[in-house]
């Protein structure tokens, strides 16, 4: 074991025990759950220099948030959460950084390095073919996404603005809708990749056309997942973005979130019983405060109610296409039915129950790997794959990504490409050195 990992796994244990510790002090919720923020914040900004990229910081962040949301009664609906399920959200997060810490984080030179669209490499990196073949796959795309709407009788956005009822979920071909979604994605991604490598404005476009597509069909989803892999593809291609730009960049994703939320639910602060003292915090911040309050309140009911484990394979079901998911229900334990968010965590601790911190543990350990390959060769199928572990990551906290369709998906997808696409990599001839 090299010493920059031995010392990052001490300070992960050190900070483990400093949590352990405050957690047999019984000093109440409230200061428990400041002192395991701080904690994870010092390993974050210690061992990881705050790098937004990073596995351990992309993955921490969400679930401080609902940590510290967790002690904060905005809502009418706020109740003390259990320890029980203290434990399980800490175990996941300490599981997490240990599955990452053969990872560094990269060094501000690194970081800030900066590439311009090369033409020469760019060509000898790619097949002889791989335009046309990009224009096939766009056909293909848009050609499924047309049988889609004639089969619908409608496009989504459109009868949502006429209607007020978007219909998203009656829409698209029953267990093809899940793969089309992955491939419009993974598409997405090769379009945006060859913009940042031949400054071909034609490509970015054609990345364009894929959110509009989108937005057509009301899969919130699937743009965040398509603007994440694009925000983490031209971060390890080109550049990190500034800290201005990272600022405001969330700021305009959480207002068009707010937006699109409301389109589609109402108002979020009628739904989740806003109290009256907190009515002028900005509906943008109240959507972020719902999707981490009521999910450390749902998974506290799971962990309470549920009787779980079952053992039942229950956590895979969301792999396969709906005519092949077995008719299994164990119940959805909300707090309130419209907050219907409960992580990764609802269904793997349905699942193997206490077994969803060596989950946590393997598909961070997974992570890491993709993500030193990503920044050492750089190439398509790297950068694309930890793009997709990510985003997994960073929306840990609003489903199991790792294993819902639209989403992992993508990896195959990437894989065929990649296969397509690029040139295979020609080992370099051995040189004997002389004596």
């Amino acid at each position: 074991m090299r010493r920059s990992t031995l010392n990052r796994l001490l300070c992960t244990a050190l900070g483990a025990l400093v949590v352990w510790v405050a957690a047999t002090l019984e000093i109440g919720p409230a200061p428990f759950v400041i002192i395991a923020c701080a904690a994870c914040l010092l390993i974050c900004g210690f061992l990881y220099k705050f790098d937004y990229l990073h596995p351990t910081v992309a993955y921490l962040l969400p679930w401080l948030l609902i940590l510290l949301f967790s002690v904060i009664p905005i809502s009418s609906h706020a109740r003390p959460v259990e320890e029980a399920t203290y434990t399980v959200l800490l175990a996941n997060m300490f599981a997490w950084m240990l599955g990452c810490i053969s990872s560094p984080a990269l060094s501000p030179l690194h970081r800030n390095k900066a590439s311009t669209p090369n033409q020469s490499t760019f060509l000898t990196e790619f097949r002889g073919n791989f335009g046309p073949t990009v224009a096939v796959a766009f056909v293909i795309l848009y050609a499924f996404a047309a049988v889609n709407v004639l089969l619908a009788g409608y496009v989504p956005l459109l009868s949502l603005v006429t209607t007020g009822d978007s219909r998203y979920w009656e829409f698209g071909v029953p267990s093809v809708y899940g793969a089309f979604l992955a491939y419009a994605n993974a598409l997405g991604c090769v379009a945006f990749y060859l913009y940042l490598r031949s400054g071909r404005r034609k490509y970015l476009i054609l990345f364009l056309s894929v959110l509009v597509m989108h937005f057509a069909f009301v899969t919130r989803q699937n743009i965040a997942t398509l603007m994440v892999e694009a925000f983490v593809i031209r971060g390890l291609l080109v550049k990190r973005f500034s800290g201005f730009t990272l600022i405001w960049s969330i700021a305009l994703s959480l207002i068009a979130f707010s937006a699109l939320g409301t389109l589609r639910s109402g108002n979020i602060k009628e739904i989740i019983g806003v109290q009256q003292q907190f009515n002028w915090i900005p509906t943008s911040l109240i959507w972020v405060y719902a999707y981490s309050y009521f999910n450390a309140l749902n998974i506290d009911n799971t962990i309470a109610a549920s009787g779980a484990p079952y053992f039942d394979g229950y956590m895979w079901q969301t792999l396969l296409p709906s005519i092949f998911r077995p008719d299994i229900d164990h119940g959805s334990y909300l707090e309130i039915s419209s907050m219907n968010v409960s992580s990764y965590v609802y269904p793997v601790y349905i699942d193997i129950g206490k077994g969803v911190v060596l989950w946590t543990f393997i598909v961070g350990f997974l992570t890491a790997i993709a993500y030193r390959r990503a920044v050492t060769l750089r190439r398509f199928i790297d950068v694309a794959t930890y793009s997709c572990l990510f985003f997994c990551a960073f929306l840990s906290f609003f489903t199991d990504c790792w294993l819902y369709l639209p989403v992992i998906f993508q990896l195959f997808f990437f894989w065929i490409f990649h296969m397509a696409l690029f040139r295979p990599k020609v080992p370099k001839p051995y040189l004997p050195q002389s004596l």
